[in-house]
C-alpha cells in the first residue's frame, strides 16, 4: 500500500523523482523480502508441484537468468524515452511497477525463499551473484548522480513542493538506490558468511530450506 496507494504515487509520479525511487526501491526490495518472508514454505512448494512450472521456476531463478533480467529491464526502464513514457501512460507506469516487482522475486529467489521444490542457490553462488548485482546497478547510479542537467523533462519542470531543484532531486534519487542497494547487499553478504561458516563448522547442509538466512 505505502509504494503504490499511498500519496508517496503521486508525488513520485508528478513531482519529485527522489519520491518516485523509494517506490521503485519498496517494490524491488521490501515487498519481494516480505513476501517470501510472509508466504510458508508449503504453500510455494504446492504451487511448484508440476514438473514444467517447477523446472520454468529453477531456470528463471537461477542467477544468470533472474539477476541478467532484473539488470537489464531495470536499466531500460531507466532510458529518458521509457521513463517518461511510464510516467505519461497509467497502462505502462503498472506494466513498470509489475516488472520491478517480479523481477525483483526473480532476482532475490536465490537469497530468500523458503521453498524445498526450488531452494536457495549455494553460497558460493550467492556471493558471487550480490557482488555483480552491485557492479550491474552502477551504470544507471552513475547516469542519474553525475548527469550535469536534470534528465526527465517531467521532473525538471514539475512544480517544487520542497526547497529541491531538479538536479539534486535527480542526485538524491541516485542516491537513494544505492544506499538501498548497498545496504541490502551487505545485508545478504554478512548474512551468507555466517550461516556458511556454521554449516561448515556444523557439517550443514550448503543451502538453507525454512530460515530466512539471507
Amino acid at each position: 500500500y505505502i509504494a503504490v496507494g499511498s500519496p508517496l504515487d503521486q508525488i513520485g509520479e508528478q513531482f519529485l523523482f527522489s519520491a518516485h525511487m523509494v517506490q521503485h526501491m519498496l517494490l524491488i526490495y521490501i515487498t519481494p523480502t516480505l513476501f517470501f518472508v510472509g508466504i510458508p514454505n508449503w504453500l510455494i512448494d504446492w504451487l511448484l508441484r508440476p514438473n514444467t512450472i517447477r523446472q520454468i521456476f529453477n531456470r528463471f531463478t537461477h542467477p544468470a537468468c533472474g539477476g541478467l533480467l532484473f539488470t537489464f529491464v531495470y536499466t531500460a526502464w531507466h532510458i529518458p524515452g521509457l521513463y517518461e513514457a511510464a510516467l505519461h501512460d497509467k497502462r505502462i507506469h503498472i506494466l513498470e511497477h509489475w516488472t520491478m516487482f517480479c523481477l525483483g522475486c526473480l532476482m532475490l529467489w536465490p537469497f530468500l525463499t523458503t521453498s524445498l521444490r526450488v531452494p536457495k542457490r549455494s553460497y558460493p553462488l550467492r556471493i558471487l551473484t550480490i557482488f555483480l548485482l552491485m557492479v550491474g546497478q552502477l551504470p544507471v547510479f552513475a547516469f542519474l548522480t553525475f548527469a550535469n542537467e536534470a534528465i526527465y523533462p517531467t521532473y525538471a519542470w514539475a512544480p517544487r513542493i520542497i526547497n529541491l531543484d531538479p538536479l539534486n532531486d535527480q542526485i538524491l534519487g541516485g542516491v537513494i538506490m544505492k544506499v538501498v542497494n548497498m545496504g541490502f547487499s551487505l545485508t545478504i553478504l554478512v548474512s551468507c558468511f555466517y550461516y556458511w561458516s556454521r554449516s561448515e563448522a556444523n557439517d550443514d547442509p550448503v543451502v538453507g530450506s525454512t530460515s530466512f538466512e539471507s
